[in-house]
């Protein structure tokens, strides 16, 4: 058989099923593939951004960087689970056609996530120069210092926090494409700025704090003025549409995506951290890099599926779960090319870490394939997480992020230092952190679409 023939008819199968598929699907299909290749210029340039940020700051400054902004990332729980439980109830008022209520739950959101941000600043402005830092992240640097760099990106954060609803807005009304559109322009604007400190030998970590907190407030403010007059004008906040009577609604399911989204901080976040404590910042600096690298695939698949988790809740609200589970199982069997693609990645790990950073940057195979095994759990919880979010049935992978969480720092600590296997220690810890939840959130997402859940399963 002619190949070329057979690769047209290929594609004339694929085309064709996909404009016969469900409106619901086809929807999630040029999501994810406007997503993909949105993200995959974000990921271009947080490769450009790792280099550039590298060699202005060089090792030591840039662990100690990295460290920083993921010691900072803890303030991402402070959002009490309201952007999630905001994209879920958002979803629901969509599907029932409820423009007014949907308008009131975005309010009502941005005010709640300005009061919880303003109180962690006023609690953090005393609180950070409290803190030992040289102790806890292993640093020469004055404490002093690390304080006024902790701040300067803590306000930065929290500020993206409060700003970043549209995204979740966007998430909700299956807009997945324009959320990470917003990603692109902040990556580009730090890409900017960074080169712009390099070209001005601004290389100190003050101006690389304040350039990281600026760019990302300037481009979502931009943003969010655009989206409101334009597509989202229908849901353009407003304090005369605050009513706190729905705050119930918001934080009781965000209260659980909450305690979820603490657990995932912990699980995935505080590896930096410890890395720097326990190994010193330039350990910080291999692991931040093998993980960005087999990272990008992860990033990559999540924005595929995540069109899936509005879609389906919007499924689930209208009792058709024939699509979910048809969608459902093919989103597992994607990832066997994860599978495929993470394999490739490993195998031309050392040739790419000497493209893209130089010869003198080093890294071990051992450290390679364990992030490697990482990212490929990651992914298929991402998959079983996307159907039981969607569903809203959330407690037991609560218990099960809990159990993660509670064992992770301890077992980084016995497996990176104790039995000393360093950062890679740190690496297995998360590993075996997130298996709990691999395993039974692969069954509860399995007996949810089968409408087999009971019990804990189903709540």
């Amino acid at each position: 058989m002619n190949p070329r023939r057979s690769l047209t008819v290929w594609l004339t199968d694929r085309v064709t099923s996909v404009r016969t598929a469900h409106p619901r699907s086809r929807q999630a299909f040029k999501n994810s593939v406007a997503s993909v290749l949105v993200k995959g210029g974000n990921i271009v340039l947080s490769f450009i951004l790792v280099r550039i940020t590298l060699g202005l700051l060089h090792d030591e400054k840039y662990g100690i960087w990295t460290a920083i902004s993921s010691l900072v990332t803890f303030a991402s729980f402070f959002d009490i689970g309201l952007g999630n439980g905001l994209r879920n109830r958002l979803t629901e008022a969509v599907a029932q056609e409820d423009h007014d209520i949907g308008r009131t739950y975005i309010s009502t959101a941005y005010v709640l996530f300005a009061v919880i941000q303003l109180g962690l600043l006023a609690v953090a402005c005393v609180a950070i120069y409290l803190v030992d830092w040289k102790y806890i992240l292993n640093v020469r640097l004055t404490n002093s210092y690390v304080s006024l760099l902790v701040l300067i990106t803590l306000v930065g954060f929290c500020l993206k926090i409060l700003l970043d609803t549209v995204s979740y807005v966007l998430l909700a009304l299956q807009k997945t494409a324009l959320s990470n559109t917003i990603y692109l322009f902040i990556n580009l604007g730090l890409v900017g700025g960074i080169w712009g400190l390099g070209l001005g030998h601004y290389n100190n970590l003050l101006s690389v704090s304040i350039m990281s907190a600026i760019v990302p407030v300037v481009v979502l403010i931009g943003f969010s003025i655009y989206y409101y007059r334009a597509q989202l004008r229908d849901y353009a906040p407003s304090l005369k549409a605050v009513n706190f009577s729905v705050r119930s609604k918001l934080m009781s399911l965000g209260l659980k995506f909450f305690i979820i989204q603490l657990a995932g901080v912990i699980i995935f976040y505080t590896d930096n951290v410890l890395i720097s404590k326990l190994f010193g910042p330039k350990s910080v600096t291999e692991y931040s890099v093998v993980f960005r690298y087999y990272n990008a695939i992860n990033s990559f698949f999540f924005v595929i599926i995540s069109p899936f988790w509005s879609a389906f809740t919007e499924a689930y609200a209208k009792n058709e779960l024939a699509w979910v589970k048809a969608s459902y199982s093919r989103l597992k069997r994607s990832w066997l090319v994860i599978l495929v693609v993470i394999g490739i990645m490993l195998l031309a790990s050392t040739k790419v870490y000497q493209i893209w950073l130089g010869p003198t940057f080093k890294t071990s195979w051992s450290l390679n394939m364990l992030m490697a095994i990482f990212v490929l759990v990651s992914c298929w919880n991402n998959i079983t997480v996307t159907v039981i979010n969607g569903f809203g049935k959330v407690k037991m992978q609560l218990f099960t992020a809990l159990a993660g969480a509670l064992i992770n720092i301890p077992l980084c600590v016995y497996l990176g230092r104790t039995l000393n296997f360093g950062n890679k220690g740190v690496v297995i810890a998360s590993i075996i952190s997130l298996l709990l939840g691999t395993v039974l959130g692969t069954i509860q997402a399995d007996k949810l679409v089968s409408r087999k859940a009971t019990g804990l399963w189903s709540e």
